[in-house]
């Protein structure tokens, strides 16, 4: 059995639970906390960029693309930007 729901059902639980619309009471931050947690289903991984001194200049999440600094992503054990869990 998966433990896996999605981030709208998570936002609606706690809106039932608590009594109120939480976008309303909190604005965008409870949903930016739900919004930032690592995807249960997407796995990924960092690809480096090298320049041509062999130097890493940034890092791609493989999936989407994104691109973070060179040292931006390196306590990171999912992508900010899609979700996924990275190897």
């Amino acid at each position: 059995m998966s433990d896996s729901i999605s981030r709208q059902d998570a936002i609606d639980a706690i809106n039932i639970h608590f009594g109120f619309n939480i976008d309303e009471e909190y604005g965008s931050a409870v949903q930016e906390v739900i919004n930032s947690l690592p995807s249960a289903e997407r796995k990924g991984e960092w690809i480096e960029q090298v320049d041509c001194e062999g130097k890493t200049r940034r890092i791609l999440c493989n999936l989407c693309n994104w691109k973070s600094g060179q040292y931006q992503w390196e306590n990171l054990n999912y992508c900010p930007n899609c979700g996924a869990k990275m190897k």
